[in-house]
């Protein structure tokens, strides 16, 4: 019995001393990695007069690299509102903005938006007010002791597993993961390099693959707390002097079909609440071309080219 206890907490000694070492190795590979990229490059711009905050949608969909010099896109893949505000805080600290461009999408206003994924990447940028002020000095305390550990979390995992495979393929030299041709620019920009061949796009079950994101991206229907703090965000926004804009990105024709059937105008009624001063809908502007789509909701790097200029055209 002696013997098993000493085995015992020897092994647990082992395992959390193991658990720490990953936790490290998770904040220095990935907790501020690309958030830090992209906000460092911000801050090193001359002029910034417009900005896009917002989450997968408008990250992949715009392209850095064809705004003009004084427009930054700073939206970044799972960013709820509440780090769009905080991005957007960071910005005005370094500069007199002029107009700030949010997500118009329906699903960013659901309850698949409100889930946090990128806390422990925006608390290291934020002072502890700032934090506070955008997510709450509970939420602050919460988060200040969750990122220590972020491992506990499934999200977090997944995401450390992939970092893992990355470093495997560029050591090795081989496409480990085989899927998404997702790449971060020195612009701080995703992009979707690659695209599903013509027999993939048109396949019975990439449409019905579709069908199911659709319903978990807007069945649930609007969120109270999003569109609340959204309404907070625009009045600040507005008191500052700054035009804001919604834009509604493109989407593939099959996912724009299945919208009717999930809710979505409930959804319109309460974005119709929020006083931008600027509303442009893009979400059929190639539903006659699926090749510039990588998936139903993002636009590949093709798509993109002849997005990002559409945008700027219609707002400069």
């Amino acid at each position: 019995m002696r013997s098993f206890l000493r085995s015992l907490i020897v092994f647990s000694v082992l395992f959390l001393c193991a658990f720490i070492a990953l936790n490290a190795s998770y904040n220095r590979m990935i907790r501020t990695d690309h958030v830090k990229t992209q906000m460092r490059f911000l801050q090193n711009k001359k002029v910034v007069d417009t900005l896009f905050i917002g989450d997968s949608r408008s990250a992949l969909d715009v392209d850095n690299a064809l705004l003009p010099d004084s427009w930054y896109n700073a939206s970044y893949p799972a960013d709820t509102i509440w780090d769009s505000h905080a991005k957007y805080l960071m910005a005005d600290e370094w500069f007199s903005l002029k107009r700030v461009i949010l997500p118009l999408d329906h699903h960013f206003y659901t309850n698949y938006r409100l889930r946090n994924r990128n806390r422990c990447q925006m608390l290291p940028l934020l002072s502890h007010r700032q934090y506070a002020h955008v997510y709450g000095w509970q939420q602050f305390i919460e988060d200040s002791i969750m990122c220590m550990m972020p491992l506990v979390q499934k999200s977090a995992r997944e995401m450390f597993s992939i970092r893992i495979v990355d470093m495997l393929e560029r050591v090795l030299g081989v496409d480990v993961q085989g899927q998404e041709g997702i790449r971060f620019s020195s612009e701080g920009s995703w992009r979707y390099v690659s695209e599903f061949s013509d027999e993939e796009r048109n396949s019975s079950d990439l449409l019905e693959s579709t069908r199911k994101v659709v319903k978990e991206h807007i069945s649930s229907g609007s969120n109270a707390s999003v569109l609340e703090h959204a309404r907070e965000l625009i009045d600040i926004l507005h008191r500052r002097g700054i035009v804001v804009v919604g834009i509604r990105n493109p989407l593939r024709n099959d996912y724009v079909m299945v919208l009717d059937d999930v809710g979505v105008h409930e959804i319109e009624d309460r974005l119709a609440t929020l006083s931008f001063d600027i509303m442009l809908d893009y979400s059929t502007l190639f539903d006659h071309d699926n090749t510039l789509f990588y998936n139903g909701s993002h636009l590949n790097s093709q798509g993109s080219a002849l997005y990002t200029p559409t945008v700027v055209g219609a707002l400069e």
